[in-house]
């Protein structure tokens, strides 16, 4: 499995109870063991990062995508909304949303890009995992049978859009650290 969602510590528990009073209905299975497992939130996704030596600053060196099964299209994954994130996307967007209203498609995570992750909330679409990107001719997209599919359908790719003028080659890591520092040539 990925690592890109450190585990929930077992002592902070989410509140689906909240959640679904929030909401007004029940989450689906799939979905609400997976938050209920993992840290999720946009905040909390791990990346490999690099020290950038004239920032002094930790930068992500890496994108995770999800690579669509029929074609060469990957989507970038930024993150799945906490608890309170959805909460305020539901609040603010997705309860009036063409994709709510029409199909009971619930917003769960940010992609890079106009649209999002969206779950399935009712009947057959129950606990699949839709991709809805507004500037597409279709009004969503079957990414994945649950949220554990998709999560594990997820992989790294090097992005240099953080790089600048550094190349990866440069890169090392001292003994117990977490992230990368440049070599400089």
């Amino acid at each position: 499995m990925n690592n890109f969602i450190k585990y929930r510590k077992e002592k902070e528990k989410t509140d689906i109870i909240y959640l679904e009073k929030k909401l007004g209905f029940d989450i689906p299975l799939m979905y609400r063991v997976f938050i209920e497992t993992f840290d999720v939130g946009n905040g909390n996704v791990i990346y490999e990062s690099f020290l950038n030596p004239h920032k002094n600053t930790l930068v992500p060196c890496v994108s995770i995508v999800y690579q669509l099964q029929y074609s060469d299209i990957e989507i970038y994954f930024n993150g799945f909304f906490d608890t309170e994130e959805l909460i305020n996307d539901w609040e603010n967007y997705t309860k009036t949303s063409k994709e709510w209203n029409d199909y009971g498609l619930l917003r769960i995570g940010d992609i890079g890009m106009g649209g999002g992750l969206f779950l399935g909330t009712k009947q057959e679409m129950r606990d699949k995992i839709y991709l809805v990107v507004w500037d597409w001719d279709k009004d969503y997209e079957y990414i994945a049978n649950n949220i554990w599919e998709y999560y594990s359908g997820l992989k790294v790719i090097e992005d240099f859009s953080n790089m600048g003028k550094y190349k990866y080659s440069q890169l090392y890591k001292n003994w117990g650290e977490d992230f990368w520092r440049v070599r400089e040539e």
